[in-house]
Order: structure tokens, then C-alpha cells, then sequence
């Protein structure tokens, strides 16, 4: 699994989750790597259920595609915005929802991929790094992806 920071969801009895239990065996086989971040608490690892939360959103899953496909550098954060925004409203809706979409970002994505483990954000730099998950990696491409922008409201 992919190793968390503190202060994430760490308590495994929390039954408000679904269990892993109905997971198929190349899921399980996925979700059994471990993605290494630097943190000070290696005790807590972030488990399935974490992983497909992760990407329960559409929005989620654009901007990790996103991140995943430069996970080599530090990228600004009007960079990000300007990415998830032209992935979800191509053309010109995209400077219509910026201010909306980084709100967003910057107030529920980001930090709970950070909380998860699988991104580093750095606010003097304004920066946000992708930390390899393999497991969450192997999800996502086994979910379809990510979908066509539609302009729609990517987060119905």
C-alpha cells in the first residue's frame, strides 16, 4: 500500500468503509505493492479502500493522470489548474471555471492526495510533485482511465 502521512484515516476498525473483501485477484495483487513516500509515521499505510477513494472522483483522476504523466518534476500550481481545467472543459469553458477548479484543488483534491501519500505539495514554492504509487497507478488504468471531457459539471 502507499504510506500515509499523519493525519489521514488510519483506523482500521472504521466499518463506515467497505471492506476489501470483494475485490477481484488482480486488484488484490495490485493493491499488495507499496508506494514510498517520505513520511515520519511508516506504520500507517494507506489501504484499499483509501486507494479507491482516491479515485471515486472525476476531477481526482484527471488531475492524477495529469501529475502521473510528469512525475519527475515539481509542477506549479497554475500549471495543475491550467491542465485539469483544459481536461475538463475544453476550449474556451476553461477560463470560466478556473477560479472554481482551483478552489477546488487547492481545498479537497490536493490535500487529500497529500494526506494519502501519494502527492507532495510545497506552498512557498506553490509546487505540487506526484509520489510514485504503483498500486493507485495500476487502478486507475484498470478503471478505463480517465474520461472524455464533456463540459459538463465534471464533478456529478
Amino acid at each position: 500500500m502507499c504510506d500515509r502521512r499523519p493525519g489521514g484515516r488510519t483506523d482500521p476498525s472504521d466499518d463506515t468503509r467497505p471492506d476489501d473483501r470483494n475485490i477481484g485477484p488482480e486488484e488484490r495483487t495490485a493493491l499488495e505493492g507499496a508506494c514510498r513516500t517520505d513520511t515520519s509515521d511508516a506504520s500507517t499505510e494507506t489501504g484499499p479502500d483509501e486507494l479507491h477513494d482516491a479515485l471515486a472522483n472525476a476531477r481526482r483522476r484527471r488531475l492524477l493522470s495529469y501529475l502521473m504523466a510528469r512525475s519527475d518534476e515539481a509542477i506549479p500550481f497554475d500549471e495543475v489548474v491550467d491542465a485539469v481545467c483544459g481536461r475538463e472543459w475544453p476550449g474556451d469553458g476553461a477560463a470560466t471555471h478556473r477560479e472554481r477548479v482551483a478552489v477546488d484543488l487547492h481545498h479537497v483534491h490536493l490535500p487529500m492526495l497529500a494526506d494519502l501519500g501519494v502527492v507532495t505539495l510545497d506552498p512557498a514554492a506553490e509546487t505540487v510533485e506526484y509520489e510514485r504509487c504503483p498500486p493507485l497507478e495500476t487502478l486507475l488504468a484498470a478503471s478505463g482511465g480517465v474520461e472524455e471531457a464533456t463540459g459538463s459539471d465534471p464533478e456529478r
